[in-house]
Formats: structure tokens, sequence, C-alpha cells
């Protein structure tokens, strides 16, 4: 977070639940857990699609791009995501809710303004996420190896 707090270009001390916040070791282990189709990786409250939003912005948007596009084109909510298949329709519709809102604050305390592929991008997750839309009840969030 610490580039997060360098671009935005000041220094603020504000208060912040532990319910609001990610914390970095969490999406390591999260990250390290997909990548090894590990079952301990949550199925409605991971947060490995907050990730692509966090390359975006230190200036890489290839991940958020291919993933907006993805997630529009997505029949049943499974979409690549580090080399590996992630069924975003299993995260919980709280869940994306959570995700969509910290980036959003995070966003207009950054630039201003939700940047426009930002946007594109949490509204694909909005639309593409969550157990409600969900047809697969069973279906696992990663692949098996």
């Amino acid at each position: 977070m610490q580039l997060a707090q360098s671009r935005g270009g000041t220094f603020e001390v504000m208060p912040w639940g532990l319910d609001e916040m990610v914390h970095p070791s969490q999406m390591i282990c999260q990250y390290v857990f997909h990548l090894n189709a590990d079952r301990r990786l949550p199925r409605e409250t991971n947060n490995l699609m907050v990730l692509p939003y966090f390359f975006s912005v230190r200036g890489s948007r290839e991940a958020l791009t291919r993933l907006t596009a993805e997630m529009r084109e997505s029949d049943d909510g499974t979409v690549v995501v580090f080399g590996r298949k992630l069924f975003v329709r299993g995260l919980s519709d709280q869940h994306v809710a959570w995700i969509v809102k910290q980036a959003t604050h995070l966003e207009r305390a950054l630039f201003g303004e939700v940047r426009p592929e930002v946007g594109e991008y949490l509204d694909a997750l909005a639309a593409c996420g969550g157990r409600r839309r969900s047809s697969r009840e069973g279906a696992p969030a990663v692949e098996a190896k």
C-alpha cells in the first residue's frame, strides 16, 4: 500500500476497521493457494480480484483490461487469473460489493475519480461475481491440478 500512498501525494492517518482492510499477507497466502489449487482459498471471500486493480494503480492495466473482457464474456463466471481458472461467481454478493467499495474509495483518493477502465472492471466484476447468480453451487473456487 505504500506505493498507493506515495502516488496519492499526501499522507493521512484515517480510522480503518479490521473488516474494511485487506492485509497484504492475506493476499499473498490467497495468491499462493490459488497458484497451487489449494482448497484453503476461500471460495466466497477471496481477494484475488483486487490484485489486478492494484496493478492498475501502479500503471499496469493489462490484467485489468483482459479480465474485464473475460468477465463480460464468461457464461459460467469463470475467468483465468494468474494463469489458473477462478470461479468468480462463487464470490458472495457482499464480498463483491466490498471489493467494489474499497477500489472505488482508493480510486477517488488517488485520482479524484474512478478511472474509466477501473469503472468498467468493477462493473464487470459486479455482473460476473456473486453466488446469487450461480447455477453451479458446488463449483470449486480453483481448478483442480
